[in-house]
Formats: structure tokens, C-alpha cells, sequence
């Protein structure tokens, strides 16, 4: 390809990325964003940045890249000519519009990591800056302490564990489970030796996350009863006060222990640090053996505080086609997803596009998969089951603001 004739008319700022460490995605677009109208940016890379192409679209860049090596690749970046155009010309006839010129303050909070590449996406989303003032945006390491901003009625959206929030029913809170966004997220993962079930467990010390009556530990038991053994056979290891995700992931990595129970993303990291760590089994792949006609497991979704969605059904329904949207988009373009996410969760470019390949990102509507919530709520202890349980149509969002949504209904502003 002919090289174009504005290489030639500009000059260029050089970043030579190669000499770079960490999270220098941030350095590029600052550094462009910086430039005169007649500077363009040129990136010096061992390899073709294919990813970073999107991104700087977003940003308004097109680019021309020039292979000078197998191990060189210059890529030069100058402003469109045309950048009005952005993320708010994608959205279709069907999108719904708020009418109204008040932005609703709000705080989201995520009990996981695990959201954060469609979480970031919702919160670029013109549509979302313009009717929400975001207050607060939390994602918790200590996963339990989300249920307290929960119960305390500070978090306005939350993404969280689904046995969590059912959990919040026998305390009558007003909390609304909305959709189901992450799927099939518990696995066994293993150091310096095979395991393919739980039997090839016995005599290990599996260390488990949260603690003995949170819904992995239960999930776990339920699974061990279901294909023939018995867990009081096995030996369970809680931290203290509770097991951490990423403290399992990091002891895995160091080799300080050989067994665990973990979720994505942290699986990911473990994979990416050690050639002697594997997934030994998924728990998505004993559900479905169990029920195989079933989405899955379902892991964690979108909760809305109920007065909140009683007060801003309009705004309600915006969030949800947003997150629909950014659900669908991670999924059609983990590249560019984990190009905009690294930096944010703290791990490197690698690490987040192998946990996006692997992770089950699918956005249904709880009231849609009544039956398969129900026997996942089952597996809690008996009597809290049954306290969930004839309570749980009251925990679903109500079918009608998907239904509305669905057929693009005219949202009268009520801010």
C-alpha cells in the first residue's frame, strides 16, 4: 500500500514503545490528545499493535503503519478529518431516549473484577454520561464488603453474586435482580500435577474463597454430593478472616500451594504465570452434566436498588440496553476490550485478553431463567433456601421494563 502523502506533510512526536513497561496505553493517548492540529503521533513497536488501530479510531486518529522488520513496525497516527463523529452516532432508532436535561446522581459498585470490561464500556457511553452524574464507581477486592453499600441503600447499581443478592431478601431489603451477566465462573486449578475430578482431590488442601457457608464453599459441596463423595472427606482451607481471590491466584503463582477454587480473571492470571498451573475441571462442566439444557451456572448479575428503579424507570431502562450493548460489544471485540481495560484492573495487555476468551459474558433477564436461578438458590443451606425461594418473584426486576425497552416505548422524563 502506497504510503499517504500526509506522512510526508506532518511532523511527528515519537513514542518508541518497545522501551515502554507497564501501562503505557494511557501515555499514548495523552500524548496525542496533547498534539497540535498539525503534529501527528508515530509509534515504534516490535510487533503489529493491531488492537491499539480501534482504540485510537475511537479517539478520532486514523493511521498508516510502515513494516520496517519482522521485529519493527512504525505506525504513524494524524486526526481525522473528520472526528465529530463518536460512540453516540452507533446507537440504532431502538436505542431508548431520556428526555431530560438533569443528570441523576449515582454509585455503582461491582462485587468482581470480572465486569470491568463492560462496565468501562457502559460508563463511555454518551448516553450514560449524559443522563447519570456518577457519583462513585467501586470494584471490590474484599467481595463481601460490596453487600454493605447494598444493604445500606449507597450503591444505586451493583454488579453482584447471585446467591448474594437472593441472600439480601431475608434482611427485606429493596434490591431487584435485573440480568444475569456472568456464567460458569468456579474452577479447579491446579499446580504440578493432573486432576480431572474431585476424587484426584482427596489428601490436597484446597483453598477455597470467602468462607465455609459463602456460596463457592456451597456450590462446591453440592457438587461433590451429586457425583458420588462426600465433602467431609475433603480438607478445606479458608484464609482469615475470609479467602481472597487474589491472594489464592498469587499463592498458586508462587507456589506456596497446588489446589484451589478460583473465578475469572484471577484464573487467567495463573495460567499466564506458570506453565505447571492448569484447570483441572470447571464447575460449568459438572453443572451442565447435570443439567444440560441449562444457559449454565449462573455466577453474578446486574442488581438495582428498588426505589431506584421505581423513581427512574426511564434511566432503568437506558442502563440496560447500555449493559446489553456492552456485553455484546466485549464479546465481538476482546482485543480492543482488553486494550481499554488493562490498565484500569492492574494486570498486564496479555493477562486480560486471555481471561476475555475465556470468561462467559451472556446479559438475560433474570425473570427469563426463573427455573435455573431456583435450583442454583437451592443450593443453599436448606432453610435459607426455603426463605429465598418463596420469596424470589419478588427479587426479579419486573418483565415490563424489558418488555418496554424491547419495543422502544416513548420514556416520559420523570427527573
Amino acid at each position: 500500500m502506497q504510503e499517504p502523502q500526509w506522512i510526508r506533510q506532518l511532523s511527528f512526536v515519537t513514542i518508541d514503545a518497545r522501551a515502554l513497561e507497564g501501562f503505557f496505553l494511557q501515555k499514548i493517548i495523552t500524548t496525542a490528545q496533547s498534539l497540535p492540529a498539525d503534529q501527528g503521533l508515530e509509534i515504534i513497536q516490535s510487533f503489529e499493535p493491531v488492537p491499539l488501530y480501534g482504540v485510537m479510531e475511537k479517539e478520532g486518529w486514523e493511521h498508516f503503519t510502515r513494516k520496517v522488520s519482522q521485529e519493527e513496525f512504525r505506525i504513524f497516527f494524524k486526526r481525522a478529518a473528520d472526528t465529530s463523529q463518536s460512540d453516540a452516532d452507533d446507537s440504532s432508532a431502538e436505542t431508548p431516549h431520556v428526555r431530560s436535561s438533569k443528570k441523576v446522581p449515582v454509585v455503582i459498585q461491582s462485587a468482581t473484577p470480572v465486569v470491568y470490561p463492560v462496565l468501562l464500556r457502559v460508563l463511555d457511553d454518551p448516553q450514560i454520561k449524559s443522563h447519570f452524574d456518577v457519583r462513585e464507581v467501586k470494584v471490590w477486592q474484599e467481595t463481601e464488603k460490596h453487600l454493605g453499600w447494598i444493604v445500606s441503600g449507597k450503591a444505586d447499581i451493583s454488579f453482584s453474586a447471585i446467591i448474594a443478592s437472593a441472600n439480601l431478601l431475608g434482611k427485606e431489603n429493596d434490591v431487584k435482580l435485573a440480568t444475569v451477566s456472568v456464567w460458569d465462573n468456579f474452577y479447579i486449578v491446579t499446580r504440578g500435577y493432573r486432576a480431572r475430578s474431585f476424587a484426584d482431590l482427596k489428601g490436597k488442601e484446597i483453598h477455597m474463597p470467602l468462607f465455609r457457608k459463602a456460596p463457592p464453599a456451597q456450590v462446591t459441596h453440592y457438587l461433590m454430593r451429586r457425583f458420588g463423595q462426600n465433602p467431609d472427606e475433603f480438607n478445606f482451607v479458608y484464609g482469615e478472616p475470609f479467602g481472597r481471590p487474589e491472594e489464592i491466584a498469587q499463592k498458586l503463582m508462587d507456589g506456596s500451594i497446588d489446589t484451589a477454587l478460583i473465578r475469572e480473571p484471577e484464573v487467567s492470571y495463573a495460567l499466564n504465570a506458570h506453565p505447571e498451573i492448569q484447570v483441572a475441571f470447571s464447575y460449568s462442566d459438572l453443572w451442565k452434566q447435570l443439567k444440560p439444557e441449562s444457559h449454565g451456572l449462573p455466577n453474578a448479575g446486574l442488581v438495582f436498588k428498588g426505589a431506584f428503579t421505581r423513581e427512574y424507570p426511564e434511566l432503568t431502562r437506558l442502563f440496560l440496553q447500555k449493559t446489553e450493548e456492552a456485553v455484546q460489544w466485549v464479546k465481538e471485540n476482546p482485543q480492543e476490550a482488553a486494550l481499554r481495560s488493562y490498565q484500569a484492573m492492574g494486570r498486564s495487555l496479555y493477562d486480560i485478553q486471555l481471561f476475555l476468551q475465556r470468561v462467559h459474558f451472556e446479559s438475560i433477564p433474570a425473570y427469563r431463567v426463573q427455573a435455573e436461578l431456583r435450583d442454583y438458590l437451592g443450593l443453599l443451606e436448606e432453610k435459607a433456601a426455603r426463605k429465598i425461594l418463596q420469596k424470589a418473584d419478588e427479587l426479579f426486576l419486573e418483565e415490563e421494563y424489558f418488555q418496554e425497552m424491547k419495543n422502544n416505548a416513548s420514556i416520559p422524563a420523570a427527573i
